[in-house]
Order: structure tokens, then C-alpha cells, then sequence
């Protein structure tokens, strides 16, 4: 009887059919030397299948026990999978950062920093109350007992719908339903305006004021020019571009950087443009645009341009003094309130926010449109007929003729 073939013999060792080298692909040799390598290495095929998943499946591990008891392992399928895995938890961490930063860009910083110091009131209101309540998720009975002690403090009704606002904002966020949403906190709410005795009584200033205030800086600065053409550029400025006061001038020195910049502002004889780039309701990083023209009387082009001359190029903060210190807005306050006591005007009733306040009335007492007073106020809303004071401007004209 013929004997058998080694390759054909029960029970030895069968070799593995295997293409030829020139017949096999770079990827291909690479991968069979690794599996080659690993399975001759016990304490590599060891560490290998402690990090894959307990779950083997055929694909991942073939177990075949040869004579010499060892197992066989397809490396090249284990490692194709695992990078997969990997790949996926990449995309899936990128997709979580990229869905989180749609959400922070749906507020203003402002309004975010707002939110967040307004829920740490909240909870901190709701620690102090019994162990069984949580203020996520808060129930109805909670908020009510907050608007009230909110209401106790004498916060506004503004103020309290601001942390309503906040309170709505994380649990919807959270996926909870609203708990700020019921008959009993509308009502309560209605309550907070109708008791409210905190009326705004900030007057307008108007193009009458400006000139008073003018006059005074040429009264009080009659003997220093720069300070003279610096305030009543911040003035011109402030009150024709319908600025908030501290998107000119900011609040502390640390903080001048989120002001309008020197290299923000462009001016020809005709207007100043400016770039807005940090303001209340910012919610992208595209800049706003304000224009402002030339006009005949009190013109802020005009008092820019000097001011512009005297200041120089160096950066920094727009409105600085003459040794390049930045104008802040509590050292100005001060100085606001020396012109209107100059001007015989009451520091009680006008504040900075009066030349926002007075540029909205002054346009509608002039007949401009609502929507243009809007797009010139940079109001998205209706909001902008809180500042309309013509009755409160009537009255006091009124009183002034009889006496």
C-alpha cells in the first residue's frame, strides 16, 4: 500500500495553503507576519484579548486546536474592528462638542453668564427648603415659593421672569418638561407688575440737554483742550449712535478689551463707522456695524475727528485720557454728574442710560419711523417703546412754562 502524503495524513500537522509571496498585496504579507508573530507569543496573544471585548465573536477569534494545542487568531479582522470602534467613539465625542457649542451659541455670553448665576440661585434657594424637593426636576409648588421669596428681596418683575427664564432653559435642556409653565405662575407673575412700585424714572436726554452738557464741559474744561474734546466726544457719540454706555467705556480697566477698539472705528468727513463686536444681545461673533453721519448741529463726526487727532493710533480702548489711561464707566458717571449739576439738570433723574434712552424719544419726537428707530437702536422687539418718555417730556415741559 502507498503510504500517505505528510500533507494528507490523519492527525499531522496540515499546512496552511497560502498564496505566493508575489501573489499576495503588501497589506495582506503584513498582516500574516503579525498574526505569525503573535501567535508564537503567548504573552502578546494574552494582553491582545484582554483589551478586546469579552464578547469574541467568529469574525474577531478562530479557535482551532492544532496539534501543539495552540490557538489560532485572525489578527487582521481584530484590528480592523477594534479601529473601527475607535473611529466611531471619535465622531461620536466630536459630534457631542460640535452639538454642545450649537447650544451655548443660542444665547448671548450675557445672557448665558445670567442663566447660569441665576440657577445657582435657584438652587441654593431650593437646599435651603425641605430634603424632598430638588430643584431638577423642580416641581410647580417650588417655583412658587421662589418667585415669592424672589419677590420678598424686592427683585423686579423683569428680574424674577429672568430666572423663571434660566429655570425653563436648563430643564428643557435636560429633557424635563417646563415646570415654570402653569396657570399659578403666570398669575403670580401678573401679581409681581401690578405691586411693583419701583417705577423707571430716568428722564430722557434730548437735543436740549445735549447742549447744556456741552456748554458745561467748555464752562468746567476751559483750561484743558483734551479733556474738553474727550467728553464731549464720548457724549456725541454715545448719545447719536444709540450706544449703551459700556460698549463704549467699560466698567474696569481689566475688562477694556470688550469695548469698542481704536482699530474698530473708521471716519471720513461724512461719518464714523464703527465695528460692535461685544454687546447685550450678542449671540455670534459677526460684528454690528453703526453708522453715524454728519449733521449740522452737535455734530459727533466732527467731535470724534478732533478727539481722534489729539489720541493718536496707539491701541487699545477707544476713549482714553491724555496720558492713556482708559475712561471707565464709574469714573465718567462722576463726571456726567458734575455737568448736569452745572447744568442745572438732577443727577437723580438722569442717568448714563438717559442717552440711550433720550435718542430713542428724540427720534420719534422728530417723526422717524418705529422700524427705523429699531434698526437704529439695534432693537429686535417692540422693547424699545419702554424708552419712549414723550408724556413723561410733555409733563415736564409743561411744568417748566407755568413756572
Amino acid at each position: 500500500m502507498p503510504k500517505r502524503k505528510p500533507s494528507n495524513a490523519i492527525g499531522g500537522k496540515r499546512k496552511a495553503s497560502k498564496a505566493s509571496p508575489s501573489e499576495e498585496t503588501s497589506e495582506q504579507r503584513l498582516a500574516s507576519l503579525i498574526a505569525t508573530a503573535i501567535v508564537k507569543d503567548k504573552t502578546v496573544l494574552k494582553e491582545i484579548m484582554d483589551i478586546l471585548p469579552n464578547e469574541e465573536s467568529n469574525e474577531d477569534v478562530v479557535q482551532s486546536r492544532n496539534l501543539d494545542g495552540c490557538r489560532s487568531f485572525e489578527a487582521g479582522t481584530a484590528l480592523r474592528r477594534s479601529s473601527h470602534t475607535n473611529t466611531n467613539q471619535h465622531v461620536t465625542k466630536k459630534i457631542a462638542k460640535v452639538k454642545q457649542s450649537l447650544i451655548d451659541a443660542s444665547l448671548a455670553t450675557s445672557t448665558h453668564q445670567s442663566y447660569e448665576r441665576f440657577w445657582n440661585r435657584f438652587n441654593d434657594f431650593v437646599m435651603s427648603l425641605s430634603s424632598k424637593f430638588s430643584p431638577l426636576p423642580a416641581v410647580p409648588e417650588v417655583i412658587h415659593d421662589f418667585i415669592a421669596h424672589l419677590h420678598m428681596l424686592s427683585y423686579s418683575p423683569a428680574t424674577i421672569s429672568s430666572h423663571l427664564s434660566a429655570i425653563s432653559h436648563f430643564h428643557q435642556l435636560s429633557g424635563f418638561p417646563d415646570p415654570c409653565k402653569n396657570f399659578t405662575t403666570q398669575k403670580m407673575l401678573l401679581g409681581c407688575r401690578k405691586t411693583n412700585k419701583k417705577a423707571d424714572t430716568r428722564l430722557p436726554i434730548l437735543n436740549s440737554h445735549i447742549d447744556l452738557l456741552l456748554k458745561a464741559i467748555h464752562q468746567l474744561y476751559v483750561f484743558n483742550p483734551y479733556l474738553k474734546i474727550l467728553y464731549s466726544a464720548i457724549i456725541l457719540t454715545t448719545y447719536h449712535g444709540f450706544f449703551r454706555v459700556g460698549e463704549l467705556l467699560p466698567a474696569t480697566i481689566s475688562s477694556a478689551c470688550k469695548v469698542v477698539q481704536i482699530g474698530d472705528v473708521c471716519i471720513n468727513n461724512k461719518a464714523i463707522r464703527l465695528k460692535l463686536l461685544n454687546h447685550k444681545t450678542r449671540k455670534t461673533d459677526k460684528p454690528i456695524m453703526i453708522l453715524i453721519r454728519k449733521m449740522s448741529k452737535n455734530c459727533p463726526v466732527q467731535a470724534l475727528h478732533h478727539y481722534l487727532k489729539l489720541r493718536g493710533k496707539q491701541s487699545g480702548a477707544l476713549f482714553q485720557t491724555a496720558c492713556g489711561s482708559v475712561v471707565t464707566q464709574p469714573s465718567f458717571r462722576e463726571i456726567f454728574k458734575s455737568l448736569l449739576i452745572c447744568a442745572n439738570l438732577s443727577p437723580a433723574s438722569y442717568k448714563l442710560h438717559s442717552f440711550r434712552i433720550g435718542a430713542c424719544t428724540q427720534a420719534i419726537i422728530s417723526g422717524t419711523p418705529e422700524n427705523e428707530v429699531m434698526r437704529m437702536g439695534r432693537w429686535k422687539s417692540h422693547a424699545f417703546k419702554r424708552y419712549i418718555r414723550v408724556p413723561m417730556v410733555t409733563t415736564r415741559n409743561t411744568r417748566s412754562t407755568s413756572e
